[in-house]
C-alpha cells in the first residue's frame, strides 16, 4: 500500500464518517488525486462511500481496518531490524 493510501485509510478511520471535501482539506493533495484513491481503496475493499443529500461520504471497512493493523504490526519490527542493522 502507498504511503498516501495508508494516509487517507488512518485519516477516515479516525473519522468513522467523512465527507470527500473534508478529506481533501485534511489531505492536502489535489482534488483529483483524492479522488483517484479514493477508488482504488474502495475497489479494493477497504472503504465504502454513500451520498447523502448530494454529497459524499466514506467510511472504513473491516478489511480496511484489517489492512491498517498489518501494516502498524509491521512498522515496529521493520524500525528494529533497521536499528540493529545501524
Amino acid at each position: 500500500m502507498e504511503q498516501i493510501q495508508l494516509r487517507v485509510l488512518k485519516v477516515i478511520d479516525r473519522a468513522g464518517t467523512i465527507h470527500l471535501r473534508k478529506l481533501f482539506k485534511v489531505i492536502g493533495i489535489e482534488f483529483s488525486k483524492i479522488i483517484e484513491i479514493t477508488k482504488d481503496l474502495e475497489g479494493k475493499g477497504y472503504i465504502k462511500s454513500f451520498t447523502h443529500g448530494g454529497y459524499r461520504f466514506f467510511s472504513i471497512t473491516e478489511e480496511g481496518k484489517k489492512a491498517l493493523r498489518e501494516v502498524q504490526e509491521k512498522r515496529p519490527t521493520e524500525k528494529v531490524i533497521g536499528k540493529e542493522s545501524s
